[in-house]
Order: C-alpha cells, then sequence, then structure tokens
C-alpha cells in the first residue's frame, strides 16, 4: 500500500473512533439524566426533588361571619362659657399691659411715662392708662397729656416704638375692648 492509502485508512479509523466516543458520551449523559430524574422522584409522583407536592384544597376558604356596623364614636368638644364684660375688660387690660412690658425699659418710653405721671397729678402714669375707657374725660380735665404726647411724638425714637406697639393688632383689638367700638385707637402720627 502506498503511503496515501494508509494516511487516508488512518484519517478515517481516527474520525470512526472520534464518532463513536461521541455517540458514547451523548449516550451516558442520557442516562445519567434519567438516573438523576428517577432519584429525585424516588418512584413517587407527588414528590419533586424530594419534597412532597401538596395540591391546593378546592374549598374555598371560610368567610367570617359578617359583623354589625357600629358608627364611630363623635367628638364632642366642649366650649367655654363666654367671658362677662368685666373679665373681657380685665383680659384686656392685661394683654395691653403685657405688650408695652416688652418695651418698658426703653429709655424713651420711661421718660414719657415720667412726664405723663406728672403733668397730670398722677392720674394717668404710664402709657397702660391710655387706653382707659375714661380717657376723653382725662384729657378735658389735664389737657396737657396731649402737649406731652405731642412733645414726645417729635423724637423719632419714641415716635418709632409707639407705631410698634400701636401697630400691634391685640393691642388695638384691646384698646377698642376697653374705649368701646366709637373709640379705636388712633395711629401714631409719622414724621416725614
Amino acid at each position: 500500500m502506498s503511503k496515501k492509502s494508509c494516511f487516508l485508512i488512518f484519517v478515517m479509523c481516527t474520525a470512526l473512533c472520534y464518532m463513536g466516543a461521541v455517540r458514547a458520551y451523548e449516550f451516558y449523559q442520557k442516562k445519567k439524566e434519567q438516573y438523576i430524574e428517577k432519584q429525585l422522584n424516588d418512584g413517587d409522583q407527588f414528590t419533586f426533588q424530594k419534597q412532597p407536592v401538596s395540591f391546593a384544597d378546592h374549598l374555598p376558604p371560610r368567610v367570617p361571619l359578617p359583623v354589625e356596623y357600629s358608627a364611630p364614636p363623635q367628638d364632642i368638644f366642649l366650649e367655654d362659657q363666654p367671658l362677662s364684660e368685666q373679665d373681657q375688660n380685665k383680659q384686656a387690660q392685661e394683654t395691653i399691659s403685657s405688650i408695652i412690658d416688652d418695651f418698658r425699659n426703653e429709655e424713651v418710653l420711661q421718660a414719657f411715662n415720667e412726664q405723663l405721671s406728672e403733668f397730670s397729678q398722677g392720674k394717668v402714669k404710664s402709657l397702660d392708662d391710655l387706653s382707659d375707657p375714661n380717657l376723653a374725660q382725662i384729657i378735658k380735665t389735664n389737657p396737657e397729656i396731649q402737649q406731652v404726647v405731642s412733645r414726645h411724638m417729635e423724637n423719632p425714637d419714641f415716635a418709632k416704638l409707639i407705631t410698634e406697639i400701636f401697630s400691634n393688632p391685640q393691642f388695638q383689638q384691646s384698646v377698642q375692648q376697653l374705649q368701646g367700638n366709637s373709640h379705636a385707637p388712633l395711629p401714631a402720627k409719622q414724621n416725614p
């Protein structure tokens, strides 16, 4: 035989051996998978990977008995009795004093209070007293009070302080309560 024909026979034998090996490996894999599947099922058709398979119940779940509806309790708010006129006046006076207390240490207010007390012979001791319901009568008997107010309003620091106090809505409401609706507090005069 020639070298060429020997080489061709060798190649054919090698190819046949390779194909046989591939077929043998495929057969082995198939048998291995069948064995593993048989081991997992263990011959019991109601197991999967050696875990029991449970089927869902065909009966619907039990429904609890109906519960009677009861409306939620309503919140009841009790209101305080409205304040009497005297209590409202007392509360308004306390509010005014509280607001003015924030500015009591100001020098311009202290000087104003001193002059106010001096010119009114002690009837009007401080700015708090100017919210009195009898203010109109006090000013008639002591016209000097108006002069003291106008003189101090020329001081820009005092004018700013009075504007700040009089612009407070609670102060305005309290003065209106004490002097009645007909005597609303006058706005402070601003210097341009």
